[in-house]
C-alpha cells in the first residue's frame, strides 16, 4: 500500500511526505500516513489498513481576524481522489486490496480524509 501510494502522480500532488505508522509533529504539510491493523495468521491473511491524507484548514481574514477552523475541502477531494484510484480494485499474484470506504475526520487544526483498505495476501 505504502508503495502504491508513495509514487510521483500522488507525491506531486503533496507539499508533505508519504509516511508509514505516523508523521512528525507540529506539521503544516499535506501529508499522507499508512499505517495497518494487525494481520491475521491464516492461509488467507487479511488485515485493514489506513491511509489518512492529512490538510491544514485554510486561513482565512474575516474581519481582520484570523481565522484557521475550515478545512481545505479542494485540497481534500482532489488528494483523496488520486489515493483511491490507486488503490481501488487492485490484484498481483500473491495479493489483493480495494477501498472499503472513505470518511473526513476532524483532529483539532485539521481535517483529514481517512481511506480504509481492505488487503489480501496469501500465506503459502
Amino acid at each position: 500500500i505504502y508503495k502504491a501510494v508513495n509514487m510521483p502522480l500522488i507525491t506531486s500532488a503533496i507539499s508533505g511526505k508519504v509516511y508509514k505508522r505516523s508523521r512528525p509533529l507540529n506539521p503544516d504539510k499535506v501529508d499522507i500516513v499508512v499505517g495497518s491493523l494487525p494481520v491475521n495468521n491464516e492461509q488467507l491473511q487479511r488485515t485493514v489498513v489506513n491511509v489518512n491524507i492529512h490538510v491544514p484548514n485554510l486561513k482565512l481574514s474575516i474581519n481582520g481576524i484570523t481565522d484557521n477552523t475550515q478545512p481545505d475541502l479542494v485540497k481534500l477531494k482532489t488528494v483523496t481522489a488520486l489515493v483511491i484510484s490507486a488503490l481501488d480494485d487492485k490484484a498481483f499474484t500473491d495479493y489483493y486490496f480495494d477501498v472499503q470506504q472513505q470518511v473526513l475526520f476532524e483532529d483539532g487544526a485539521e481535517y483529514y480524509s481517512n481511506i480504509r483498505i481492505n488487503f489480501f495476501s496469501e500465506n503459502l
